[in-house]
């Protein structure tokens, strides 16, 4: 822990979700060597809220500057970020010296001028006196003027005949508490836009995708998402040794000597990042029992594992 860094924390006037995973960033920071790299699963358990939650309290942070976000990768395995905690004058810092009592995150896609309960608009930053500082308040508590998940996921569904039964969408959305779950839908959502499918407007309807849980379907492997972060290996690979001793090759893995290949399918499909083989291998394990399934999902962790498979608690 660095009490620099604390103290920096301690004093910075935001939302009480992002003060509190700022805190936890600075708890987490290496007073010796200076590194911060604590995954998000680590940072949601110092924080005592969700890996969605923290994820977007990270964003937020990062769009005032007072972090950086620096990717991390060991070949194509995607290991925790580095985060640059920047103890210098930020936005924020300017309007506290206005001599306002509370500071708030401006949301995003607010015009400029537009402000919430009370405040005003001074140098670009929202600044008013209820700004939410009690880290007592609930954590979950959605910020008045923010956008929803639902919003943002709603927003980005192609504009076609489909795109019906918004209020329906909203009911299932919140029946099924899919904003935990919001990260993986956009994406998947994000991925599937790209698919020579939905681009010839073969997209369900929203409300058929949420009812049916599509994210948990995986993305084809003609998309431009699935070819640029997943890897190069020609579509089908995992579905015969010879195709997963050829990816192997690719990324630099050799099967060990007496190692069964549904081990070594999984370190070539760890090494090959998300796709179609991760959920592929899933599915194998959810055939061979509990046990084997659970140790397939703490082997590939939780950057690699969509939504729906990890236990519930």
């Amino acid at each position: 822990m660095s009490f620099a860094h604390m103290a920096w924390a301690a004093n910075k006037m935001l939302p009480a979700r992002e003060k509190v995973t700022l805190l936890a960033l600075a708890n987490r920071m290496n007073a010796k060597s200076g590194r911060c790299d604590p995954s998000h699963t680590t940072l949601a358990e110092d924080a005592g809220m969700s890996v969605s939650s923290v994820k977007r309290s990270l964003d937020q942070l990062q769009v005032h500057h007072l972090i950086t976000i620096v990717p991390r990768w060991r070949g194509a395995v995607q290991l925790p970020n580095q985060y640059n905690l920047h103890l210098t004058n930020t936005s924020l810092d300017r309007a506290q010296k206005v001599g306002v009592m509370e500071t708030r995150v401006e949301p995003p896609c607010t015009a400029p001028g537009v402000t919430g309960r009370g405040g005003a608009v001074q140098d670009g930053d929202w600044v008013g006196a209820q700004g939410a500082t009690n880290l007592g308040v609930n954590l979950e508590e959605k910020q008045e003027g923010t956008p929803t998940a639902f919003d943002c996921w709603w927003k980005m569904w192609p504009n076609g005949p489909h795109k019906v039964a918004l209020s329906e969408c909203q009911r299932l959305w919140k029946d099924n508490d899919l904003d935990a779950l919001s990260d993986d839908i956009i994406a998947h959502t994000e991925a599937m836009k790209k698919s020579a499918a939905w681009r010839a407007g073969w997209e369900p309807s929203p409300k058929t995708y949420l009812a049916g849980r599509r994210w948990l379907d995986g993305v084809p492997p003609d998309t431009s998402e699935l070819v640029t972060e997943a890897g190069d290996g020609a579509p089908g690979w995992w579905d015969s040794a010879s195709g997963i001793e050829a990816q192997g090759r690719k990324r630099g893995i050799s099967k060990r000597e007496a190692e069964a290949m549904p081990d070594f399918f999984l370190r070539v499909s760890k090494a090959s990042g998300p796709g179609e083989w991760v959920v592929h291998a899933l599915k194998r394990a959810k055939d061979d029992g509990p046990t084997r399934l659970q140790h397939v999902i703490q082997f590939f962790g939780e950057d690699l594992v969509p939504a729906g498979w990890w236990p519930v608690d």
